[in-house]
Parts: structure tokens; C-alpha cells; sequence
């Protein structure tokens, strides 16, 4: 869009009898005007920016052109405007020209003679507009170029985003197993991104601490201590929302987060952690970190990183759950075990009123269920002071009652 503007430009300064040339466009939301192009008795001006004030305003209203070849500053006055001038003389002759797209002007080219009055005829004026309209339709064309191209990337980078997050979620379904599921996203998340150093620090309330469940330094697997819920993660655990860092990290670490700029391992320029999340409550942080420059991470590594961080919150919450109940079943299966165990010596001890026979059932199911190299069923007699061993077995063999 700069060369349009910079080819129009020089060309009406050949073409048109003025010291001055300047194209403005109308930023809205600044509610001011941008000079994409200003040139002065062949000094060109660097693009500048002014109010909303002066003609332009006026020929932005009516959309027409404004022609003023004589007095031009007492008459801009009697408009009720500012001159409005960007730099340098005072103009003998002036004429402004909109740039109109469909019903909306979006700009305005000026034309300043310093030296005489009436240098601008209607021809001017016509051939100004003809010129304004081709620019005005080739600005258009080209913010519409822009606008496709921006939304083919945004699109292309969204399908590049779901990729990822798709690559990983299947390998979260895929696996029950906690560690493995902390290694598959920290490898992913290192392949991925601008990142030589990952790590995934996990939350132990009871203790207020962080262990690393996964750290990774350009490739290598490190081991860092736990570290007490602080700095940079305790501020993301308070806030339940991700943190990038991209600029300044040395300095706004130590001072907004009270903590050293470097824990372990080598510096980092470029920072963002992200939460894990578990009905509102943060049960870990995923860290990336880039040594190498700052900027390194963007708005689309935000988003994605907060949709693998949810997915691994998921799926390690499943993973929690599974082994819970695994854990369940096998104590209701132990317990189950106990009470066949206990019923099958209370039915045979309820069938046999021999004595021996007794100690004899229970010392052979107690050899069967437990792994004990003695077993050996004592009965004493308070009275005496004494006791028999009725039953007794020592490595699988039999001993004497005694």
C-alpha cells in the first residue's frame, strides 16, 4: 500500500503545478489523520500524523472536492476550520480531493501552490478526482488482499494449532499411565515451539510445594528439586491464567515476581507458563522458556498451550480416577478373598467337633493362604502354666504335636 501511495504522489507532483503534495488517510479509532505521503519543494516529509481539523475535515463530510485558489488561510477561517497545514509555507492556492470508497471517504489528497493565486483550474480538479478514484479502488483492492491473505494465515495457523492439540490428545487417550502422559505432552510441547527449556510442575498443596514431574534443557532430561508454590508459578496458580513473559524477563522477574530470574538450568529471554486446571483449581504449571531471544513466543503459542495444558488436566484427572478405582476393586477384591478365606475354615470348624482336627484345618489353610516359612497354633493353660502345641510345621514339613 506504501508504493501506491508513493507512486501517486510523484506522479500529480509531475504532473500539477505545486510545491506541495500530501496524501492523508483517516485513522477512526485514533480520530486523526495519517500522511502516508508529504513532499515540499521536493523535501519529503516522513509520515506524520494531526488531529481531525482543516479542510480535509470538510471535504470529508461532502465527499467533494474543495478548490480555493485565492485568500485560502482567511477563507479555510470562515469555514469555521484550522488551516490544518502539515509543515512548512503558507499556500496561494489550494485544492483537496477525497478518496471515496462505496459511500465512505477514507482520505484526502492535497495540492499547495505557494507561489500564485488561481494555479488550479477545474481540469485540475477533475483530472485530481480521476486520479484520487483509481487510488481509492486500488487501496480497496489491496486492504481486500490483505484481509484474505490475513484470514488464509489466521486459518492456516488455526489448522496448524488443532494439529497439534489433535497429535496430542490422542496420545493422552491412548495412555493411563500419569508419567508417560507428563513426557508425551513436555516432548510434544518441546518439538513444537520456540522453547529449549519445558517443565511440568505439579501442585502439592499439603506440603506448598511444586515437583517437577518433567524438565527437559535443550534435549536433555533434567531432575530439579521441588521448590516451595512462589515467583512466576505462584502468581499463575493465584491467578488461574497464563503468563507470557517476551521482553525484559532478567529484570521483571525479580522485581514484579520475587524470585531469581534463573532457578536451574541456563537463562531464558522468552517465557510463558500456563496452568493446569481442575474444576477452577490449579493442579500444576507447564512452563516454556526460549534462551535465545525475547519474543520468541506469540498469542496463537498462548492459546494452544492452554488447550494441551486443559487436555493433560483432563486426562490426568482420568488417570487419577482410574487408578482410584483399581485401587477400590482391589480391596474390595482382598476383602472378598478374607471372607472366603474365613468362611471356608467357618464351615469346615462348624462340621468337625474333633479338637485336632480343628487345629489341624486351620494350620493347613493358614500354610495355604499366607507365605510363612513356621506355623506353629499354641493353646496354654493358665492353670498349669503350660502349653501344647497341637499343630506345627516348619518348610512344608510336619512336626510332632508336643
Amino acid at each position: 500500500m506504501q508504493s501506491m501511495y508513493d507512486l501517486v504522489g510523484d506522479k500529480i507532483q509531475e504532473i500539477f503545478d505545486a510545491q506541495a503534495v500530501d496524501i492523508a488517510i483517516v485513522d477512526a479509532e485514533a480520530e486523526q489523520f495519517l500522511f502516508t505521503y508529504g513532499i515540499e519543494r521536493g523535501v519529503r516529509f516522513p509520515n506524520e500524523t494531526m488531529p481531525l481539523i482543516g479542510p480535509r475535515v470538510r471535504v470529508l463530510e461532502t465527499r467533494e472536492p474543495l478548490l480555493l485558489n485565492t485568500d485560502v488561510i482567511n477563507r479555510v477561517r470562515d469555514m469555521g476550520q484550522e488551516p490544518g497545514l502539515l509543515a512548512g509555507e503558507t499556500p496561494q492556492s489550494a485544492l483537496w480531493a477525497p478518496l471515496v470508497v462505496g459511500q465512505e471517504a477514507r482520505g484526502v489528497i492535497s495540492l499547495q501552490n505557494f507561489d500564485v493565486e488561481n494555479a488550479f483550474s477545474e481540469a485540475d480538479v477533475r483530472l485530481l478526482m480521476t486520479l484520487a478514484g483509481s487510488l481509492s479502488v486500488a487501496l480497496d483492492n489491496a486492504r481486500l488482499f490483505d484481509e484474505t491473505k490475513r484470514q488464509k494465515a489466521e486459518a492456516d495457523e488455526r489448522a496448524a494449532e488443532l494439529a497439534i492439540i489433535n497429535s496430542v490428545q490422542e496420545g493422552l487417550a491412548e495412555n493411563l499411565d500419569m508419567q508417560a502422559m507428563y513426557d508425551l505432552v513436555g516432548d510434544k510441547v518441546q518439538e513444537t515451539f520456540h522453547a529449549q527449556t519445558v517443565d511440568i510442575g505439579m501442585v502439592d498443596k499439603a506440603s506448598g510445594t511444586i515437583h517437577f514431574t518433567y524438565s527437559k534443557e535443550q534435549g536433555n532430561r533434567l531432575h530439579p528439586d521441588s521448590i516451595p508454590i512462589m515467583g512466576v508459578r505462584g502468581h499463575v496458580i493465584k491467578t488461574r491464567e497464563p503468563l507470557l513473559i517476551n521482553r525484559d524477563l532478567e529484570r521483571r522477574v525479580p522485581e514484579e515476581f520475587g524470585q531469581p530470574a534463573v532457578l536451574y538450568g541456563l537463562p531464558s529471554l522468552s517465557a510463558l507458563f500456563v496452568p493446569l486446571l481442575r474444576g477452577g483449581e490449579v493442579t500444576g504449571v507447564i512452563s516454556l522458556q526460549n534462551g535465545e531471544r525475547e519474543d520468541a513466543f506469540s498469542e496463537s503459542d498462548v492459546r494452544v498451550m492452554s488447550t494441551l495444558a486443559s487436555s493433560l488436566a483432563v486426562a490426568l484427572e482420568n488417570a487419577r480416577l482410574f487408578d482410584e478405582t483399581k485401587r477400590q476393586k482391589a480391596e474390595a477384591d482382598a476383602r472378598a478373598a478374607e471372607l472366603a478365606i474365613i468362611n471356608s475354615v467357618q464351615e469346615g470348624l462348624a462340621e468337625n467337633l474333633d479338637m485336632q482336627s480343628m487345629y489341624d484345618l486351620v494350620g493347613d489353610k493358614l500354610q495355604q493362604v499366607f507365605d510363612a516359612g513356621e506355623i506353629d497354633i499354641r493353646i496354654f493353660d493358665v492353670a498349669r502354666q503350660t502349653a501344647t502345641i497341637p499343630y506345627s510345621v516348619e518348610r512344608g514339613v510336619r512336626l510332632p504335636s508336643i
